[in-house]
């Protein structure tokens, strides 16, 4: 029969055995750890028709995949998130986050460009992948794990062009131009437009005008969802005798910061007054 202290350095030896294997398969799960890389970038986006740009962030493994892995990321540029871009897929405050769901191997970022009625070049995006910063999800980063992209503007060019460039005082037959955007930038929202006034004729004396605000400079608001605005001169009816009158329209560059644009051609457009006395005298030798 075995003696007691046989038994108990048997029962040692199964001990470690069974610590070892414990050991080992522990030392086999912990190394298991997931590699996770940045995949299938497409660097650009603009503005122009809001296309768009992203990433893949996948993962590479024999480990668990049944659950899920949250993946930190950096975000950098110049371009700000939330206004000059939106993403999908990636949440959280910066270092922010990317959430490969449960038996799935990948997520995909999209990156989105908002318009805007601003002139700011081209904007820059930078994406790093962060080793964890969670205890319950744990990875190695891979290559690559940096991305860059870039971000094109779109700024709305304006025109003005002349409806009408005459006016008469007989009648009060007025005259008119038309401040006209293109579909560039953020044509949902207000753009205000600035335009100097010139010529001989006196605003508020000699005519009067629609949809044109401000003193000199003036300004002339594009609706929302609209692509142009007309402006008309009506001469005012005088009894005095005077030379015909001009009225000179200029665009200009953007005044305010929140409607910004550029000025394309024609960018001028000058009308005339006919005197009431020049049509009357006129007229009348005529008959």
């Amino acid at each position: 029969m075995p003696s007691n202290m046989t038994i108990s350095k048997l029962h040692f030896r199964v001990l470690l055995l069974v610590s070892a294997l414990i050991l080992s398969s522990f030392s086999s799960s912990a190394l298991a750890q997931p590699t996770i890389s940045l995949t299938n970038v497409d660097s650009t986006a603009a503005e122009a028709g809001q296309e768009t740009a992203g990433f893949t962030v996948t993962r590479t493994d024999d480990a668990n995949t049944a659950a899920l892995l949250r993946v930190f990321v950096k975000v950098e540029g110049t371009a700000t998130f939330g206004v000059d871009y939106s993403v999908t897929n990636l949440a959280g405050s910066n270092p922010g986050y990317i959430d490969i769901q449960p038996n799935e191997l990948s997520r995909s970022v999209v990156l989105t460009p908002r318009l805007d009625n601003f002139i700011e070049g081209e904007d820059t995006i930078k994406v790093t992948l962060l080793d964890p910063l969670d205890a319950n999800h744990q990875y190695t980063v891979g290559s690559p794990s940096v991305a860059d992209f870039t971000l094109s503007d779109d700024v709305a060019e304006v025109i003005l062009t002349l409806d009408d460039g005459e006016a008469a005082e007989a009648g009060q037959d007025p005259a008119g131009f038309t401040v006209t955007r293109n579909s560039q930038g953020n044509p949902a929202v207000l753009l205000r437009v600035f335009v100097r006034v010139e010529g001989t004729a006196t605003f508020g004396v000699d005519y009067s005008v629609t949809n044109l605000a401000g003193s000199n400079p003036g300004y002339i608001d594009i609706q929302p969802n609209e692509l142009s605005r007309s402006v008309v001169l009506t001469p005012a009816l005088e009894m005095l005798e005077e030379e015909n009158e001009t009225i000179i329209i200029t665009l200009l560059d953007f005044l305010d910061g929140n409607h910004q644009y550029t000025v394309g051609t024609p960018s001028q457009a000058e009308a005339i007054i006919l005197d009431f006395r020049d049509l009357v005298f006129s007229d009348s030798f005529e008959q």
